[in-house]
């Protein structure tokens, strides 16, 4: 970086730590020393034809609060103290990382509510057809009433179908289990994702 562009940086750099001390360039020129905001624009500006002291470079760092590095672009960080700087280091790490495991946690509730919507209407859909072959089980011994005795297969075909019922029943058990536990962990998000809350 050339000199005129290092001095328009710390130009740059100055009008930056005065706004965030919130000092206007007339009341931070008075309070440097300067008799009127002229020269202190000039420095803002970048300008300035002569080199800028290091004597206004640590009043300025002093009034505005800031490191002599930030003003002198040695750095990015504008706090004087170490340890404040440190600590918002590691909380900007903390809420980057807590939001990237926000949304990975949301994803995957969401993948997770479709698998469970995919298997309650799956379960639902079994009920209906398991109803279905009760009925027909039904009407077809209303039609024939020894099939099961006397029909091969007639008392293992009732058994599966009656394995079957209670396969779909605890199927639905566990489901309204599962959404009540949802509830009860208090997540209202998981709650009205699984149709809980």
């Amino acid at each position: 970086m050339r000199n005129s562009e290092k001095i328009k940086a710390i130009g740059v750099r100055m009008r930056e730590a005065r706004e965030i001390a919130g000092l206007t360039q007339i009341k931070a020129a008075k309070e440097l020393g300067y008799r009127n905001s002229s020269r202190l624009n000039k420095i803002e500006c970048g300008t300035y034809s002569l080199n800028i002291s290091v004597d206004i470079i640590v009043a300025s760092a002093k009034l505005y609060d800031v490191s002599t590095d930030f003003l002198l672009l040695l750095s990015n960080d504008w706090e004087r103290d170490a340890k404040l700087s440190q600590s918002r280091d590691i909380f900007n790490f903390l809420s980057e990382t807590w939001a990237s495991h926000h949304i990975r946690d949301i994803n995957a509730i969401k993948e997770l509510n479709n698998r469970v919507s995919v298997l309650s209407h799956s379960v639902q859909v079994y009920d209906e057809k398991i109803k279905d072959c009760n009925f027909a089980i039904k009407r077809f011994g209303e039609l024939n009433p020894t099939f099961e005795t006397e029909m091969l297969g007639g008392s293992r075909l009732l058994n599966a179908i009656h394995a079957a019922e209670n396969a779909v029943f605890n199927a639905k058990a566990l489901l309204r289990r599962f959404k009540a536990d949802c509830k009860i962990s208090g997540n209202s998000l998981q709650c009205e994702v699984f149709g809980g809350g």
